[in-house]
């Protein structure tokens, strides 16, 4: 990994770079480093599975698979990095951080639905079940639109936040702080790879579960393949703007890049 730290610290990679690069790390993890790759494919697996089956109690499985599973592509990120910084891995302080991150998710999630249930509720529950698809979808666009003007939003607003809670020191407000201060500028450079990785997956999903069981099946594969794919791209960009980017004094204790800097702070988790 030392021909590709010294290639992120040299200079603001194109897109095409980036794409390329992580494409490499990819393959190398998948030849190299794959248990927590091959742990990954298996929830996502089960997950498809308990969908296909349709059984209650399956259904309640694989909602808690997949939480297992968000939560495994969440430390996915410092596995990926201390991987590319040659850094040994280590579990402190792993569990607190998922769980403030699910405690985000869920806050978040919660909010919105009450959100949209509650215009759903101004309409009317029974009209809406008279209508077809389109005419549902007519009555819902301003709903959808805000809601997806809001998750825009809030994605552009925490471009570089996982990938910093997960690998650095300092909390979670310290790594949101961190977090607006690598954007600064560095945006497009996260945001566009996101959209387009986005866009195959969506594209690829809705091509493939219209084949049914066995496509269903494929698309767990492919779908787990992009998401692995897109953390190891989200964190080869992160590194990068990090690596090429003047830190100020106030966060320096959080790059984490220097043996030393172990021994400067507590970890604060809060």
């Amino acid at each position: 990994m030392d021909e590709l730290r010294k290639l992120l610290k040299e200079g603001k990679l194109n897109f095409r770079q980036y794409f390329i690069v992580a494409f490499e790390v990819f393959k190398d993890m998948l030849k190299n480093d794959n248990k927590e790759i091959i742990i990954l494919f298996t929830l996502y697996l089960l997950t498809a599975l308990c969908t296909i089956l349709k059984n209650p109690l399956l259904n309640t499985l694989s909602g808690i698979v997949s939480i297992v599973a968000v939560t495994r592509i969440w430390l996915f990120y410092k596995k990926v990095i201390f991987k590319i910084e040659e850094r040994q891995y280590d579990n402190n302080g792993n569990i607190i951080r998922v769980f403030v991150l699910l405690a985000f998710s869920i806050l978040f999630v919660l909010l919105i639905s009450i959100m949209f249930m509650h215009y759903v509720f101004s309409i009317g529950l029974e009209r809406l079940q008279k209508l077809n698809q389109t005419e549902m979808f007519s009555e819902l666009k301003v709903p959808i639109i805000i809601l997806i003007a809001v998750f825009l939003i809030i994605q552009i607003c925490i471009l570089y936040l996982i990938p910093i809670y997960m690998s650095r020191r300092g909390g979670f407000w310290e790594s949101f702080s961190y977090n607006s201060y690598l954007s600064k500028g560095n945006r497009i450079r996260m945001f566009v790879p996101l959209v387009l990785v986005g866009i195959i997956n969506f594209g690829m999903g809705q091509a493939l579960v219209s084949l049914g069981f066995i496509g269903i099946l494929v698309n767990s594969i492919v779908a787990t393949a992009i998401s692995i794919y897109k953390v190891i791209l989200v964190s080869i960009i992160y590194l990068n703007v990090e690596y090429t980017s003047e830190i100020p004094e106030k966060f320096s204790y959080m790059k984490g890049k220097e043996e030393d800097v172990y021994d400067m702070l507590e970890d604060k988790i809060g």
